[in-house]
């Protein structure tokens, strides 16, 4: 027999959307039926990003995920970015539960306190997978370096080069007789597409981070070798599920055949009874928090991302306040607040609030951090950092100046006083776990001492924050952030 026959079902960027799990199991069952029929191998994997997105997250921190991730049968998945959202232990205790191992080849945890215990077994390079014909398939995952800036990993993990990694692995394979070799990646479509122009051996990338909804597969050819990879991807929030069907040599590992496609998950009838009990469980328990009222409010408050990006907005001066309040009840006597405007994703309705109102605007589940920092951090930071909000200060920017030079004027609201801020003077700041750890460009925030880390959510905080305000809420525009030649801002 000179053929082998593999069948990959793949999904990707899911970030807990959960309530059709019930019909993607149903789906995967009656796809595996058919290929055990038939003696073809299938595998279900992800390439990542299982995590954030939806009040499920908020409530679970990936756990449901992992459970209903467990009873469809994965085989194995890679990390995607936002696995890193809340850190290391709320990755650890996702992996604590799934029955499958996260495949990283460029993700290295060995240093890391909370993951480290789970290399080797968990957490594992590739895997040589033996199929029923007794030939062996190649699997390894890769996950973007950017990582580092998009989330929050901690600093004793390492992203290597993912062209260096991929030379590495194929070689390996090869070495110890595989030909077939499939990669899982989380690093985007464009980056896929080089890779396969670069690094000759990938049969096939099951890709991801893009969101790309690749209805036909990406065959793209190496640059000198001219071996063809094949590069798929499934949209996101679990609305495909993807199929890939390949046809090998035998002998030689390359592909003769490949048909692809995407199935609409919620245009299938069907629905595991099973998953689904799991999926209505928390569907009552997700409402039951989603309605409840937090606040009236007096008239609707903004949360246009465009306008975040490039002003001072009511919004991102509650949020920069809650922050700033919440500091103040865990005992500390903050200066100023600053948060980034990127984690600020809907609009405060009019009228009343509910909980799951509060989770559209703060979808992130970030906590408070309090740090002791110097005058000159603020001002590099405010410099450097992408869109802030903030709580007792007044910044100016001019936008006719380069790049860097922007922050022209930093000032400490003290009641009715404005005080310059002093660079050699060390001031309390309130902010959230990611700014804090110095990302979106607040670097400066990463040589802070840390006076407190949180563990309670954003969500709770601004819940908090407007609930001891008077009812119904009301805010007023104020002048915290000032712009200069301000036909200039879409340039920051």
């Amino acid at each position: 027999m000179n053929k082998t026959n593999l069948c990959i079902l793949h999904t990707n960027d899911t970030h807990s959307y959960l309530e059709e799990f019930g019909k993607r199991a149903a789906l995967v069952q009656e796809i595996k039926q058919k290929n055990t029929s038939k003696n073809i191998h299938t595998l279900l994997v992800d390439s990542g990003d299982v995590f954030s997105g939806t009040m499920y997250f908020t409530m679970y921190q990936g756990k449901k995920e992992a459970e209903l991730m467990n009873m469809l049968g994965y085989d194995a998945m890679t990390f995607g970015n936002h696995g890193f959202d809340l850190g290391s232990k709320a990755l650890a205790d996702f992996l604590k539960i799934i029955h499958f191992p996260m495949i990283s080849s460029n993700v290295i945890c060995t240093q890391d306190a909370d993951l480290k215990d789970y290399v080797g077994t968990k957490i594992v390079p590739y895997q040589m997978l033996d199929l029923e014909n007794g030939e062996r398939i190649g699997l390894f995952g890769m996950t973007t370096p950017s990582t580092v800036e998009s989330a929050s990993p901690s600093e004793d993990i390492i992203f290597a080069d993912p062209k260096q990694t991929a030379e590495t692995m194929v070689n390996m394979f090869h070495a110890h007789g595989i030909n077939k070799i499939i990669l899982l990646s989380h690093l985007g479509d464009n980056e896929d597409a080089v890779l396969a122009e670069q690094v000759s051996g990938i049969s096939l990338i099951v890709g991801a981070h893009t969101h790309r909804v690749l209805q036909e597969p990406l065959k793209i050819r190496h640059q000198e070798t001219q071996f063809e990879t094949v590069i798929v991807q499934a949209g996101s929030y679990g609305e495909y599920l993807g199929q890939v069907d390949l046809t090998f040599d035998t002998v030689s590992g390359e592909l003769q055949q490949v048909t692809a496609c995407l199935h609409d998950i919620a245009a299938y009838p069907q629905v595991d009874s099973a998953v689904q009990e799991v999926i209505e469980t928390i569907k009552y328990e997700r409402h039951q928090l989603a309605t409840q009222k937090i606040v009236d409010n007096a008239k609707k408050i903004d949360g246009n991302r465009l306008a975040l990006r490039k002003s001072e907005t009511v919004l991102g001066n509650i949020i920069a306040d809650a922050y700033f309040y919440h500091a103040q009840k865990q005992g500390f006597s903050p200066d100023f607040a600053v948060v980034n405007s990127g984690g600020i994703r809907n609009s405060l309705p009019a009228g009343e609030v509910t909980f799951g109102d509060i989770v559209k605007i703060l979808p992130f589940s970030k906590t408070l951090k309090v740090l002791s920092i110097t005058g000159k951090m603020l001002m590099d930071a405010l410099q450097k950092g992408l869109y802030p909000q903030v709580s007792q200060l007044q910044v100016t920017y001019d936008y006719e100046k380069p790049k860097g030079q922007q922050l022209v004027e930093s000032k400490l609201i003290k009641g009715d006083r404005l005080l310059a801020i002093d660079e050699n003077k060390n001031y309390i700041l309130a902010t959230n776990s990611f700014v804090g750890i110095g990302k979106d460009g607040y670097k400066a925030f990463k040589q802070a001492e840390v006076l407190f880390a949180g563990e309670e959510l954003d969500v709770h905080i601004l819940t908090d924050y407007l609930q001891h305000m008077p009812q119904p809420v009301r805010f007023p525009e104020e002048q915290r952030i000032m712009i200069k030649n301000v036909a200039q801002v879409s340039e920051k």
